[in-house]
């Protein structure tokens, strides 16, 4: 528990690292290559091409940062790992205390049914004490505590996320400049992790800029 505690701040430091060595030189190209506005949709490209030898030195700083983007990557996804099964304890502790809670609160009414003149096992009396303040007073704090982690996790996941689509996204307006120069080969590929993130957060913003699109589906 102490090193998932830890890990919202280590996804964001890792993402914001990466952050501050890669805006650097992705400003620098596009100073060099005359692209106006990237990132924003009114993005537009030069009308020229930079000579061949400018080219390639875009292509191996493009590559140097595509190199970071997938090695912090391969990170991320594996900090990532560590939320499935705190989720998963979460919601089987729930599930279990829902039904320890709903077996102990029948047992209480069920005694307090019986007649007087029926004695009740002093034994039974202090189990059921124990087991009420257990499910009562002592676990739902915990699951708490254990479930504010698991979305602390999930914020700083999709913090990071986030942040590398938007990287991404200026990464891909440097390779359409390129491509348009004539230069398509040679360009060192995104892993698979990045590749989904690209597809779930294009698909995402899609949607909140079409809503029409979504409100089909409902």
């Amino acid at each position: 528990m102490a090193i998932q505690s830890k890990l919202p701040s280590l996804i964001i430091g890792k993402i914001q690292k990466l952050a501050q060595q890669m805006i650097p030189t992705i400003s620098q190209i596009v100073e060099k290559t005359g692209i106006q506005n990237i990132g924003q949709p009114n993005m537009t490209m030069p009308n020229t091409c930079l000579p061949q030898s400018d080219l390639q030195n875009i292509l191996k700083l493009r590559n140097s940062l595509i190199n970071k983007l997938n090695i912090v990557s391969k990170t991320i996804k594996t900090l990532s790992k560590s939320l499935d099964p705190l989720k998963e304890t979460v919601n089987f502790t729930e599930k279990s205390l829902n039904i320890a809670k709903t077996t102990v609160n029948t047992t209480k009414i069920a005694i307090t049914a019986v007649p007087p003149t029926i004695p009740i096992p002093g034994q039974l009396i202090v189990g059921l004490n124990a087991a009420d303040t257990l499910v009562n007073t002592t676990l739902p704090p915990i699951i708490t505590l254990a479930s504010n982690k698991a979305n602390s996790i999930s914020t700083a996941l999709d913090y990071a996320n986030n942040s590398i689509f938007k990287l991404l996204n200026l990464l891909k307006t440097i390779d359409q400049y390129l491509a348009k120069c004539g230069i398509s080969s040679d360009l060192l590929p995104t892993d698979d992790y990045i590749n989904q993130i690209y597809q779930q957060y294009s698909e995402s913003q899609n949607t909140s800029n079409n809503p029409e699109v979504y409100k089909g589906f409902t």
